[in-house]
């Protein structure tokens, strides 16, 4: 049990690191945080967000399926 719950922790870990990389990743692409008003989340633009994968399947795009799991709208969004 303590083998699996430390195995859990470390994918979580990754996960986590994937995840914080797709933000800095969409904030780089973006140059820097939108204004407050355009993003009340502290992140990229949803221009930025959609070249990156964020999640539009009338286009019958379904890889955005995947992406759209690992992209934040900012820091607030990411932050639990």
């Amino acid at each position: 049990a303590r083998q699996q719950q430390s195995r859990l922790a470390v994918f979580i870990d990754c996960i986590t690191v994937v995840e914080i990389g797709f933000l800095v990743l969409s904030l780089v692409a973006n140059d820097g945080v939108e204004p407050f008003a355009a993003n009340s989340m502290v992140g990229p633009s949803q221009a930025v967000l959609y070249r990156l994968g964020a999640l539009d399947l009338l286009e019958r795009q379904y890889w955005r399926l995947f992406t759209a799991t690992f992209l934040h709208a900012g820091l607030l969004h990411l932050v639990p």
